[in-house]
């Protein structure tokens, strides 16, 4: 009896703590959170244009891949969200697509940029800054209740080392972190 009781607490306790949405597939092949209300309406939109059915994915994987590079790191956010849309949602955190009110990638970049600019100044010569690049994705982060949107950047020149990073609230255009540091390649 005991240890039922405890199972029972478990799975209480985790049910409480994790969002309610299953990760099992439907009868449609996609996940049991397709099309909830746990993501923006701007993410189903963009994944229902770049996926027309579960089967279709790896096949369209293999076609960014050609597109976009091997390394889905570079790719487009979209894409990047694409790519991860028919995994599990494991409750923390998952590849996403700005909603309407949240800050757009154009002013999330050149937020993420001057900020990085300013934390790196005195730290990295100009002829580095000019070969880097930011590297961007939307998530939606689990806060315990719901979703956090939010915009991560890294600045690399080759892929190969970090300079800086940041994260910016895609709601209150808000950072959360940034950083310049030395690269870690």
């Amino acid at each position: 009896m005991k240890k039922h009781f405890r199972i029972l607490a478990l799975l209480l306790l985790t049910t409480m703590l994790m969002p309610t949405v299953l990760a099992c597939a439907t009868t449609t092949g996609y996940p049991a959170h397709w099309h909830t209300d746990v993501f923006p309406q701007t993410y189903w939109d963009v994944m229902d244009e770049l996926i027309p059915s579960p089967d279709a994915l790896p096949d369209l994987i293999e076609t960014w891949k050609e597109e976009f590079g091997e390394d889905i790191y570079f790719w487009p956010y979209e894409y990047k969200a694409a790519a991860y849309a028919l995994e599990e949602i494991d409750g923390t955190s998952i590849c996403g697509i700005p909603a309407e009110d949240d800050m757009q990638k154009d002013k999330a970049v050149e937020l993420a940029w001057s900020q990085f600019r300013t934390d790196a100044k005195g730290i990295y010569e100009a002829s580095l800054m000019d070969e880097m690049i930011a590297l961007y994705t939307f998530r939606y982060q689990y806060n315990g209740k719901d979703y956090d949107h939010i915009w991560t950047f890294e600045f690399v020149t080759d892929g190969e080392k970090t300079y800086g990073d940041c994260k910016i609230d895609a709601k209150t255009g808000e950072f959360i972190t940034h950083a310049a540091e030395i690269g870690n390649g």
